[in-house]
């Protein structure tokens, strides 16, 4: 970040600014339906702007980001979902909207919230440690850039509905906007079709890693369909203190994220068409690498 910023909880008086802020940053992207500043409107005037944070630059309103609660279908609680998130067009590529995620997500950490979720590109929401989940559904969102961060505990399993705010473009519905009319509006604004078409040609590295810590014989090694992710899962665990494996958590509260070294030791190609046993032959893969690893002397951890 080239220019002193600073990242605040938002004030009565700033409203007017988030919404030129978010109607500016989503002025020209082709996915959305510029519907965004009335979304964050709506769920301030019922109440259920969560997190609500804005990046200041001089004395200017230059960045937004809003957290509000979601429902799950088996009843779990305490679960919002991230959005929007929005950075004036000229401050954009300066990191952020990245302080502004990282801020919010640990003020939801610090609320006892069991997760986060949100519909965007999977390239960018990876470094924060969203991804896929397929315990979790979105009706009407593909599943590829439908993403969950869980704080630590399970993934829920069910459907989630993000708050009624959501819905929101703006205008009354009243008598002159028949009920047929609102319905077409809702589904369009739910319709990710534009988003699945952008990233269903996309293929992410698969296959076995390790992670290994200065000063430390054990070795962590797991398998994933999506290496990068998972990586970035690990790290953003790890950073918020949530990580599922205790062990690992105690060592980089010792020992710090530059002892760390995230490895990627051997890879499965990708077929032509969708494998059928693609877990199944990363479970081989990694198990092959424990007994060489564990010959050569490495104690190792599966993850």
């Amino acid at each position: 970040m080239n220019r002193k910023i600073i990242i605040r909880d938002e004030k009565d008086a700033d409203a007017g600014a988030i919404h030129d802020v978010t109607a500016a940053a989503f002025e020209n992207m082709e996915i959305s339906n510029q519907t965004e500043p009335y979304i964050v409107e709506a769920l301030r005037a019922a109440g259920a702007l969560t997190v609500s944070l804005v990046a200041e630059s001089d004395g200017r309103v230059v960045g937004h980001v809003a957290f509000s609660p979601v429902t799950v279908s088996d009843g779990t609680a305490d679960w919002y979902g991230l959005g929007p998130v929005s950075v004036l067009p000229e401050y954009q590529r300066q990191g952020i909207g990245k302080a502004l995620i990282e801020e919010g997500l640990s003020r939801l950490k610090s609320r006892n919230a069991r997760g986060c979720c949100l519909v965007g590109d999977p390239k960018y929401y990876v470094r924060f440690g969203f991804q896929n989940a397929p315990e979790m559904v979105l009706e009407g969102v593909p599943p590829e850039v439908f993403q969950v961060l869980s704080f630590g505990g399970p993934v829920p399993q069910g459907t989630v509905v993000f708050h009624e705010g959501f819905l929101a473009d703006g205008r009354q519905e009243g008598a002159e906007d028949p009920p047929r009319a609102v319905s077409e509006r809702k589904k369009t604004r739910m319709d990710r079709g534009a988003i699945k078409r952008a990233y269903k040609e996309a293929r992410q590295p698969m296959g076995v890693y390790e992670i290994r810590i200065e000063g430390e014989e054990k070795v962590f090694l797991d398998c994933t369909t999506d290496l990068r992710a998972r990586f970035n899962r690990h790290r953003a665990e790890l950073k918020f203190g949530s990580h599922r494996n205790k062990e690992l958590q105690e060592l980089w509260n010792g020992r710090g994220e530059s002892a760390f070294r995230f490895s990627i030791i051997d890879e499965l190609e990708h077929e032509e068409e969708t494998a059928s046993h693609v877990e199944e032959e990363l479970e081989t893969l990694a198990e092959m690498w424990m007994q060489k690893m564990r010959q050569r002397g490495d104690t190792v951890v599966r993850l």
